[in-house]
């Protein structure tokens, strides 16, 4: 019996599908005769067959597996493909929509959702984007009158989701887009609704939370917004990342967006750098210092053999090879723990979730311009009037130019102070990211950062006779 009757031109591609996945630079799950045999019985033929294979296996990331004795993961592809051509969805068409919402676990019938959207006339776009931001949660009900009060209140998926988010890590419940239209419906700011969300507040005490707002302000006195949230170092990290994100979108700032703690990102990469590890009760820590190290002296032998050309000493031809680190005084408590906290305030906004990094200790020291002095000659010697000495005289040619040469204090240590460029040195940390919750060397990413830079006189840089690097 022929159960399957593909167009003649496709018959090529339809062996293709039941073979090796690996095809055009892609990998592609292989067809079985069993999934072939639904395709059929959902009433396909061989080139819809391809095309929306291609479009839904690339797009909802289905796992097609030949071990499928009940088939089930035979009749996802075809069943799916059904009710999008029932809704009058092209292949394209249903890839977008099932690309928007491909590995979440959301509550809602996608291709019904987006029949409903469309026949609105709304933007697909629009409609893919509220399923893209809310499809993370995978108890939420996702109703469509529901996101039509949201939009006419102003809010877009984004806040939505940011509420959403707040309020369950805030309350510990399941908080629904029905809570969030009733939210959106006061009239309130969004980033004080978003705030108020963030302290746990419940509806019923916001008017009461306001009239203290407004009567702070109005006698003039700051307003110290509730900032009641407790979470794990996890969720920290993940409401960071998300809050991050946000100041990117135009969403208005305000003390919703502080930052949250503890986080994940800063405990792990404090536990992988310190020797001792205690976690701080707030970050920053109050006790951080904030005074850079200083240069303290120069190490090793000093270099002796200067080159004087027109006054002018130079260093040796390569002196950021030669050059010795001074002593800086790194080993002063809380000197790495600032390090540390320079590096994150810099660069943990660019941190995933399950990154941290190991910050190596002490820094290296590298230098970077080696500077120039001026180095006085015989001919720097004060010079006289050959008729009237040290006491000018105004009447007298020589006396007036050596006055418009010698400007009013450029004596010899004026003019070595003047043109002394100094030796400046910068401070480098090495730092390597990893990208999972443990340090592992097979998911690190190592860079040099820059921490600070010093400046030192030019002959307080020591030199070694060999290369040190």
């Amino acid at each position: 019996m022929t159960w399957l009757s593909p167009d003649p031109v496709d018959i090529g591609r339809l062996d293709w599908l039941r073979q090796d996945p690996l095809a055009g630079g892609s990998v592609w799950p292989r067809a079985t005769a069993a999934e072939l045999r639904e395709w059929h019985t959902w009433g396909f033929t061989g080139s819809e067959i391809v095309a929306w294979r291609e479009a839904l296996v690339r797009s909802m990331q289905i796992e097609v597996r030949e071990d499928d004795p009940e088939g089930l993961y035979a009749s996802m592809l075809p069943m799916s493909a059904a009710l999008w051509r029932g809704g009058g969805f092209s292949p394209t068409e249903a890839g977008k929509w099932c690309e928007a919402t491909a590995g979440h676990t959301a509550n809602v019938n996608v291709p019904v959702f987006a029949r409903e959207w469309c026949a609105l006339e709304l933007d697909a776009d629009l409609g893919r984007e509220w399923l893209g931001e809310l499809d993370v949660f995978g108890d939420l009900e996702i109703d469509l009158r529901d996101i039509g009060r949201l939009l006419n209140a102003g809010w877009s998926s984004t806040i939505a989701f940011l509420f959403l988010l707040l309020r369950r890590m805030a309350t510990g419940a399941q908080v629904g887009l029905p809570e969030a239209v009733a939210w959106a419906e006061t009239g309130l700011p969004v980033e004080l609704v978003l705030t108020y969300a963030r302290a746990g507040m419940q509806l019923g005490d916001i008017g009461r939370a306001e009239r203290s707002r407004r009567e702070t302000l109005a006698q003039g006195q700051p307003w110290k917004p509730p900032m009641v949230l407790t979470v794990s170092p996890e969720d920290g990290a993940m409401l960071n990342v998300v809050i991050a994100g946000a100041r990117d979108l135009g969403i208005p700032a305000g003390p919703w967006t502080e930052f949250v703690w503890p986080d994940a990102r800063i405990t792990r990469t404090l536990r992988q750098s310190l020797d001792r590890y205690d976690q701080p009760a707030e970050w920053p820590p109050r006790d951080l210092p904030t005074n850079r190290p200083q240069p303290q002296q120069g190490v090793g032998s000093p270099w002796d053999t200067l080159e004087s050309r027109n006054g002018w000493v130079e260093p040796p031809m390569i002196p950021e090879d030669h050059a010795l680190p001074p002593e800086m005084g790194f080993l002063s408590e809380g000197a790495h723990l600032q390090a540390i906290h320079d590096y994150l305030a810099a660069n943990v906004d660019n941190l995933e979730v399950d990154e941290h990094c190991e910050i190596a200790w002490p820094p290296e020291g590298y230098l970077w311009t080696p500077g120039s002095y001026w180095e006085p000659n015989d001919e720097d010697e004060d010079v006289e009037c050959s008729e009237h000495g040290e006491i000018p005289n105004g009447d007298c040619d020589e006396c007036e130019e050596l006055a418009a040469e010698s400007v009013a204090g450029a004596t010899k240590e004026a003019r070595e102070e003047e043109d002394s460029v100094p030796a400046v040195w910068h401070w480098l940390l090495h730092v390597t990211t990893f990208s999972s919750g443990e340090g592992s060397s097979s998911d690190a990413d190592e860079e040099t950062w820059e921490w600070f830079e010093t400046a030192m006189h030019p002959l307080s840089v020591y030199y070694s006779e060999s290369a040190v690097r």
